[in-house]
């Protein structure tokens, strides 16, 4: 879209200079172009970064996933959540899931991997604990 508009501009500014004859407008054009080219750029490389630094996606709210995902019936707590884009689209998360029964785990996984699919997480590694087991890697 902005490549269109960008030509669109350089037709409307050349049909001004032709009648005009107002020479100064190429240069502001070049100017505007240029500054439309930077800030997509900067986007793109922001965004690019964060993803080859296995970076949090900057449209993921990992507490609000991590809410989400302890309202799920069974749950009791959630420790070690990561998350990362895999590409521009995709996601990917990681997480120790606390559970107090492990016959309702079948159950509780469908419904974190629902949860999931709904934060556009696509691709998940949960680990499962029962509530007994006292994980060394539990955050304070």
């Amino acid at each position: 879209m902005a490549d269109a508009l960008v030509s669109v501009g350089v037709v409307v500014s050349g049909i001004i200079i032709q009648y005009t004859h107002w020479y100064a407008l190429d240069g502001i054009t070049a100017i505007v172009i240029a500054v439309v080219v930077l800030l997509s750029t900067w986007r793109l490389f922001k965004d690019s970064a964060i993803a080859i630094l296995d970076g949090v996606p900057a449209s993921v709210n990992t507490d609000e996933i991590k809410n989400h995902l302890l309202e799920v019936t069974g749950v009791k707590s959630i420790h070690h959540l990561h998350v990362w884009g895999m590409s521009t689209n995709e996601n990917a998360m990681t997480a120790h899931i606390q559970i107090e029964n492990l016959d309702q785990l079948p159950m509780i996984k469908k419904e974190l991997k629902k949860e999931l699919e709904e934060h556009n997480i696509k691709h998940s590694t949960l680990e499962f604990e029962i509530v007994e087991e006292n994980c060394k890697e539990i955050e304070t």
